[in-house]
Parts: structure tokens; C-alpha cells; sequence
């Protein structure tokens, strides 16, 4: 069990030095999560800026934290959160600095794509701005609950059957939900909204890899789009893995800052034509996706067009049920 402990502390660390490569003005998104007197489960859909837990909570009535690992046995089921499990396998925790209790400390970062608890002193808005990383599939823990959140639209999220759907691993649902600090099952989740930075205890029946409805992946497995001097195209693979019919859009989301923009082209190619350089404002998929169907679409930047050195955007790629996900960009300007 150290051994893996050392081996996941290891893994985040690496990630944390990838990270910064990508950390880069337009690149970042604010997550807005409401937090409750008492005990919330929340979801972070982006790598913070901040993420030392010491500088994360500081200013916020936030006075306990807990996260679980995954190790390979089934994770043991809390009803009730003050059971205080925080000692058994796979758990981690984070107190202040000012409580005796400070030295069994082992949460050193929040991670991005990663549920936590945190008890609270008030209620409070907490802003947490970093860049998203795509996670382009799940690895669920067999036979046991899994503590887990989703990117999904802040307004029209999909209900837990719509996002579910067509996923054996996950037939029936088992899906709790914290409230009033305790987990009461979600008793109808075919008309039961899932709640964007919330987490949630899922069951899962035997080992699975189900992303969700729709399977994003980008080139060479990267959580962005890098274009740096010798990458002049990246693709974005979107796959349904849904038993319903689905389409989805991508667009730039507005750049606010006033940050330099990435001047992006939609690359087609047919026999006939060639390659067709599009400049890109908003892609819409041309037919729906049927279950195990992809779709790539292959971008370029329009170099001569590059006003500075280096440029970061967002795209926001959502599909007709409420899924969302943020997809980094990052350009270099070649001379």
C-alpha cells in the first residue's frame, strides 16, 4: 500500500510539472461551486492556478478536506461523512496548518477531473480559476462505488440515464447524492439532473472504461492542442459511446481578457479538391453519431495572422444532451 501511495504522489507530480506547459493566458476558466455549511462533495473540472491546498482554502470557510485514490479493492460506502473514514486506505486528507492535526496532511495539490469532501464553517461561493484538462476516459473501480463527478453544462445538463445510457457497466443506476451531509440514493435518475462540480458515489458492476456519452480524444493522447513550431495541425477524435443518437459544436469561447487570439482553420480534404483550409469560428457536427461512430476534425493555425509570440484559447465542445468539454489551445508563432 506505500509503495502505491508513493506511485500516485509520484503520478501527480509528474502531471503537475506537465501541466504549466499549457497554463497560459486564455487557456483558464473559473469554476463557480457552491459550497454549503457543513459537507460538500464537489468535483474540480480544471488544474487550479493555486493549488497547494494552504493557498487554495485560505480566505474560505473551508476547514476540512478529504479525497479517495483508487486502490484495488472496492471502496468502502459512507453514509453519513462525520464516520470520519479518513484513516483507511486510499483516503487522503488536508486540515490548516494551525490544527495539531496538520502533520497527517497528504493531500499536497488539488488535482483537476479529481471529487473531494470539504467540510465548511458557512456557506460560500467558491471561485477556483485554472486551465481544464481533458480527460479522455474513465478508469472505474469494479464491483465497489466510485466517488466521481462530471463535465457537463452548468444550465442543460443531462439527467444520469442520458448520460448512462448504453453503458452495461452502470445498468442499473446506483448513484448517491450528499445532502444534509448525509448520501441518500437518487431515486429517479431518469428525470434526475446532473449537477455541474458535484460529486457523486456511483456503482459500478465489474471493470470499465466508460468516458460518458461522448469519447474526446486529441492527438497524441494530449490533454490540449499544442501547436508549436513542428506541429502545424491537431485533431480532435470524438467518438459516441451512447446508445442514443448524438451530435455536438465546438466553438472559441469569447476571450474576455483581451488576450491574443489563435487564428484557427478548419482543414477538409476530399479526392477531388485536396486539403480545404476553413477559417474556423464554430463547428456543428454534419449528421448525428450513431453508437461507436467518430468523427475528427483537424485544425491549423493561420500563422501569418499571429499577432504575439505565444496565444492560449478555450474551445468549448458540447453535444445535444448537456455534456461539455473544455479543450485547451496553445500556439506558438513561427519565424
Amino acid at each position: 500500500m506505500k509503495i502505491r501511495k508513493k506511485r500516485i504522489i509520484m503520478l501527480f507530480t509528474v502531471m503537475l510539472i506537465l501541466i504549466p506547459c499549457i497554463l497560459m493566458a486564455g487557456t483558464e476558466r473559473t469554476q463557480i461551486i457552491q459550497l454549503s455549511k457543513g459537507w460538500n462533495a464537489v468535483y474540480l473540472e480544471v488544474q487550479p492556478s493555486v493549488s497547494k491546498p494552504d493557498q487554495a482554502f485560505s480566505g474560505t470557510p473551508v476547514i476540512h478536506a478529504v479525497t479517495y485514490y483508487p486502490s484495488d479493492s472496492p471502496v468502502q460506502f459512507i453514509q453519513d461523512p462525520a464516520e470520519k473514514p479518513w484513516d483507511k486506505g486510499g483516503w487522503n486528507r488536508w486540515v490548516p496548518g494551525t490544527s495539531p492535526q496538520a502533520v497527517l496532511n497528504n493531500i499536497y495539490n488539488l488535482q483537476a477531473n479529481q471529487a473531494y469532501l470539504l467540510l465548511c464553517s458557512a456557506d460560500y461561493v467558491w471561485n477556483v480559476t485554472g486551465t481544464p484538462v481533458l480527460k479522455s476516459s474513465r478508469t472505474w473501480q469494479p464491483d465497489s462505488f466510485n466517488l466521481v463527478g462530471f463535465c457537463v453544462d452548468e444550465t442543460a445538463p443531462p439527467t444520469f440515464s442520458q448520460y448512462f445510457a448504453g453503458s452495461k457497466a452502470h445498468t442499473p443506476l446506483k448513484v448517491y447524492t450528499l445532502t444534509d451531509n448525509v448520501w441518500v440514493p437518487v431515486l429517479n435518475p431518469d428525470e434526475s439532473m446532473i449537477v455541474s462540480g458535484k460529486a457523486y458515489w456511483v456503482w459500478c458492476q465489474g471493470g470499465s472504461r466508460f468516458p460518458g456519452p461522448l469519447q474526446v480524444t486529441l492527438s497524441a493522447g494530449n490533454t490540449g492542442l499544442n501547436f508549436m513550431e513542428n506541429i502545424s495541425q491537431g485533431q480532435i477524435e470524438v467518438m459516441n459511446t451512447s446508445s442514443n443518437i448524438l451530435s455536438f459544436s465546438i466553438n472559441p469561447i469569447a476571450n474576455e481578457a483581451g488576450d491574443p487570439d489563435i487564428p484557427l482553420s478548419l482543414v477538409s480534404f476530399t479526392p477531388e479538391t485536396g486539403s480545404v483550409y476553413t477559417p474556423f469560428t464554430l463547428y456543428n457536427s454534419d449528421d448525428p453519431l450513431e453508437n461507436g461512430q467518430k468523427k475528427t476534425i483537424t485544425l491549423t493555425v493561420r500563422q501569418d495572422e499571429m499577432t504575439a509570440d505565444e496565444a492560449g484559447i478555450l474551445l468549448k465542445l458540447a453535444d445535444n444532451t448537456g455534456s461539455v468539454f473544455y479543450i485547451p489551445v496553445t500556439a506558438k508563432k513561427v519565424n
